[in-house]
């Protein structure tokens, strides 16, 4: 079979991986355009494309899907594309293109967290489990007929990058599954997919950094998910005093401390919730480096206790 995958961000590598080994004919790469990133706005390449290039594989990075980039790629008739975490809708005419059809992998248990960041909404949300989808995909977002779906417990110790790697890994082992079977089963398995349904569906929207905030009049179990689901990227952040204090890591902890206040003891470091208190376990201050509570409490002087959201000031 001719494959195309379409992917961009480096979880997205196992899965990348998984395809080049399958034996079949990868005819393209699609991933986003460079975009400035970083201090110097310099155009950075996506990790799918760093790949692509080592391994000598033919890449398309359009910006938009205008006519001649969709004949172009439909050209390649190509049998199946895999997708996951490409950045870009596919356009009906390009689905239409594959002669059996596109599989996304999703990293939700479908129809719960449709949409960009459904690791983060998960985590943030406090679910119990999530999983990957795999996904016949439509024209609509997210809402094609299922294929298969690998349910993945959420532990209170998964950050969304510790989170992503393990779903990443079981993505690559479902799509390895389901290109190890003949080209008749494959497309028996896609029409066999069962429909989503219409109940248990919610939206993952994009991150917005503004986000990161904390507002410590929520309680202590939601605060210590929203940590969780913002590591690594934006970092859950709070005015301690008049200076912004980045918050890495942090747990639920037994301590009696007012509500948005913060306590400090030899080695540790506590902050007042709606019910109750959060131990802080890594933190940081602008232009330095993340640091354990007890490196913070035992190198700086605390005058100013009180912690709040970026408008208070």
């Amino acid at each position: 079979m001719k494959i195309i995958f379409a992917g961009t961000p480096a979880f997205t590598l196992p899965v990348l991986n998984a395809v080049l080994s399958s034996g079949h004919d990868v005819v393209a790469i699609l991933t986003r355009a460079d975009r400035p990133a970083g201090r110097g706005l310099k155009e950075r390449q996506s990790a799918v494309k760093q790949e692509a290039v080592a391994r000598g594989l033919r890449l398309e990075q359009p910006e938009q899907f205008t006519r001649q980039t969709i004949d172009k790629i439909a050209a390649l008739q190509a049998d199946l594309m895999i997708t996951m975490s490409y950045g870009m809708l596919l356009p009906d005419e390009l689905l239409q293109s594959l002669s059996i059809g596109c599989v996304n992998i999703h990293t939700s248990l479908l129809p719960r967290w449709r949409g960009a960041a459904p690791i983060v909404r998960a985590i943030e949300a406090g679910d119990a489990e999530t999983g990957v989808s795999l996904m016949h995909t439509v024209s609509e977002l997210d809402a094609g007929p299922i294929i298969g779906q690998h349910r993945c417990p959420i532990t209170d110790s998964d950050t969304t990058q510790i989170l992503e790697k393990k779903l990443a890994a079981l993505g690559g082992e479902e799509i390895s599954r389901l290109l190890n079977h003949s080209r008749d089963r494959i497309c028996q398995r896609i029409a066999q997919a069962r429909n989503q349904p219409d109940t248990g569906i919610t939206y993952a929207k994009k991150l917005n950094k503004q986000e990161a905030w904390i507002d410590w009049h929520d309680s202590a179990h939601h605060i210590a998910c929203k940590i969780r689901a913002y590591n690594p990227w934006p970092i859950a952040q709070t005015r301690l005093g008049k200076q912004i204090l980045r918050i890495w890591s942090a747990r639920v902890g037994n301590y009696d401390v007012q509500t948005a206040q913060l306590k400090t003891a030899k080695h540790s470091m506590f902050a007042g919730c709606a019910d109750g208190a959060l131990e802080l376990l890594e933190v940081q201050l602008p232009g330095g480096k993340p640091m354990s509570a007890s490196a913070f409490v035992n190198g700086h002087k605390i005058t100013d206790t009180s912690l709040a959201m970026h408008d208070t000031y």
